[in-house]
């Protein structure tokens, strides 16, 4: 091999290593930067993640107990999460499936209607958290679609017309 194929040679692996080198340099940066981005929205997600958890838990207590005192404390928490602190972290579709779940408590909506709608809000708040933590949650690959969250709280409504109307 000639004087000049081999500088040719060396050069080329020179560049392709720095190139190399550059691009693995850029990745641990972006991959730094990122998990920096992440760590700071941490505990916006973890008080979501909580909220959440507290708002399914009231509906679901007020959708399935008979017991008036459980419920009433029940009650309590929902509307205090419905004025204050979940106002803070909630998607507009949570919010949705909150205000539906609210005037149902309202009109006094019967129980299995409340039960569909508890189980749409929960079903929001997975989306949700789905949606603001891009990822994919273990056991939920049977996702319910928020075109499906419509459908039900659509049925759940149908329900209380049709109540009122036969009353």
């Amino acid at each position: 091999m000639d004087e000049a194929t081999y500088r040719s040679r060396d050069l080329v692996l020179k560049v392709v290593a720095g190139l190399l080198a550059a691009i693995g340099a850029g990745f641990g940066l972006y991959e730094y930067v990122d998990g920096v981005q992440r760590e700071s929205k941490r505990p916006y997600w973890e008080r979501q993640v909580a909220l959440y958890f507290d708002a399914t838990s009231a509906a679901a207590t007020l959708a399935t107990s008979r017991d008036e005192p459980e419920r009433k404390k029940a009650a309590a928490e929902f509307w205090r999460l419905y004025w204050g602190p979940l106002a803070v972290v909630e998607d507009p579709q949570v919010e949705a499936a909150m205000v539906e779940f609210a005037k149902c408590i309202d009109k006094q909506c019967p129980q299995d209607q409340l039960q569909r709608l508890s189980l749409a809000l929960a079903h929001t708040c997975r989306n949700s958290l789905r949606t603001s933590w891009k990822l994919t949650l273990r056991g939920t690959e049977g996702e319910t679609r928020p075109d499906e969250v419509t459908r039900r709280i659509q049925l759940a409504r149908r329900s209380s017309c049709q109540a009122a109307l036969a009353a």
